[in-house]
């Protein structure tokens, strides 16, 4: 395909992301403007809204301004009416990764992933930036710069991403135009480039193992707490609409709770205010948001650190399946290597999700909300790199002792078969049997038939037409017979 198709095929999709996103908000805010207000307020604040949510969904901070009546009703000083909101609602820029990851696929696939992450950075970036445009009022005010950046940041990361896992893909070259990045990954040692695809793969599975743990735990706390969660609903009294509204909103914040779930069974918790500790060893919090969602917080430390258990188990899963998929020719040392590094890996992405899921959602002590991305760093490293590493080192090393333990004439028997020595047939070539082994190699079954049909097998591959014939009472069959 050429570059044209490709960056018009790119930004299409870059903007049905962007307005899927849109969408999912402005959906249930037009239903609020008009069900519950008659439509008889402006349009306007309802649309600054959803672009002011979208935005932060992306990494934007906005700031905002409250009411000088709302502040003194509240008890805010005047000074404290003005604050900043960082905190980014992952909901919605998940969406757009999720669809710019695609486009990277494509554009690799198309043989020009450059043209597709570059056309999809742009569009997001230019929607971003009009959205800022649109949604900046007296209450509200998005950063010009960060509106156009992030969410461009989003989508060209989450699209190289994708170009590049496809172009590290098994057989990429073999696509009809392979595209400049699988080239160069070509030229790359076969080790390192298995090395890094195994490190890749091993943290992903870590770390999505251990953010499918926490969301099992979030859904597991929705069904427990529920009558708490209805009762929050009902002292809101938001009517259906307004519900509706809500219900939306915690839905885009909801990965943000599986991280802060992820990092509370790590160890380090999370904070939900200035001062305030939520973890499985400690439990400070002082007044939280009146959202349904935060009647899912812990209610006290309960297990403790026994939740470690799960963090553990999800890296000795990691490790294991790492080691399964890597055993080919991989030794103890190099899967103790690409162990370490699937480690790094885990450890780094569970960090960035902790960093991108906290900041500031209010004024005063709420200025500060969610795990310490330091923290889970480092907890993540004891707790799911270590278990990792041991796990996958000592399934290498049973395997190594497996393999040792085999007698020689039952790990390959097609060595005996020398390929391309007699005009490219495939001609048996006699295998020393070593003393130990002689009981071993003369108690073993290899049919004649057997030995037949592995010889032909080999015949096959290099393009002889023949098959080759075997004779029991003869200890060389001789070549297949050419055409």
């Amino acid at each position: 395909m050429n570059r044209l198709p490709t960056a018009l095929l790119s930004a299409l999709e870059a903007a049905i992301a962007a307005v899927v996103g849109l969408a999912a908000l402005l959906v249930p805010m037009s239903l609020l403007w008009a069900v519950q207000f008659g439509m008889s307020t402006d349009f306007a604040v309802f649309w600054r809204a959803t672009g002011v949510v979208w935005l932060l969904g992306h990494g934007a901070d906005v700031t905002m301004t409250l009411d000088e009546a709302f502040a003194a009703t509240v008890g805010l000083d005047q000074s404290a009416r003005t604050f900043p909101v960082t905190v980014a609602l992952l909901g919605l820029g998940l969406v757009t990764a999720l669809f710019a990851r695609r486009i990277g696929v494509r554009a690799t696939r198309a043989g020009h992933p450059v043209v597709g992450i570059v056309s999809a950075a742009l569009v997001v970036g230019a929607i971003g930036s009009l959205v800022a445009a649109t949604s900046t009022s007296a209450a509200t005010e998005p950063g010009s710069v960060q509106a156009a950046l992030l969410p461009a940041l989003v989508a060209g990361v989450a699209a190289a991403v994708g170009a590049i896992g496809e172009s590290l893909r098994a057989g990429a070259l073999d696509a009809e135009e392979p595209g400049p990045i699988a080239l160069r990954v070509a030229l790359l040692p076969h080790g390192l480039v298995s090395g890094v695809r195994a490190a890749f793969r091993g943290g992903v599975g870590a770390a999505a193992l251990l953010l499918g743990a926490a969301a099992i735990v979030v859904a597991v706390s929705v069904f427990v707490r529920f009558a708490d969660v209805v009762a929050v609903f009902q002292a809101l009294q938001t009517g259906v609409v307004g519900g509706i509204a809500v219900s939306v909103a915690q839905l885009s914040v909801l990965p943000n709770i599986v991280v802060w779930a992820a990092a509370w069974l790590l160890g380090p918790g999370f904070a939900v205010g200035a001062g305030s500790a939520i973890g499985p060893t400690e439990q400070v919090a002082g007044a939280v948001p009146a959202l349904p969602i935060a009647a899912l917080l812990p209610a006290g430390t309960g297990i403790g650190l026994v939740c470690l258990v799960v963090p553990i188990s999800a890296g000795v899963a990691a490790g294991m399946l790492l080691q399964r998929s890597e055993r080919s020719d991989a030794g103890i040392a190099v899967t103790a290597a690409r162990a370490g590094g699937a480690a790094l890996v885990a450890a780094s992405l569970l960090a960035l999700a902790a960093w991108w899921s906290g900041g500031a959602i209010g004024p005063g002590r709420l200025g500060e909300v969610g795990p310490d991305p330091l923290a889970v760093l480092l907890f993540a490293l004891g707790a799911v790199g270590v278990p990792l590493v041991a796990a996958a080192t000592i399934a290498a090393a049973v395997d190594a002792r497996d393999l040792a333990r085999l007698p020689q004439s039952r790990i390959l028997p097609t060595d005996r078969y020398d390929v391309g020595a007699r005009g490219g047939s495939a001609v048996p070539t006699p295998t020393p049997t070593p003393t130990s082994n002689a009981k071993a190699v003369a108690t073993s079954p290899e049919p004649a038939e057997a030995t037949a049909r592995v010889a032909a097998a080999v015949a096959a591959a290099t393009g002889v037409v023949g098959p080759m014939r075997a004779d029991p009472g003869r200890s060389d069959p001789g070549p297949a017979s050419t055409p």
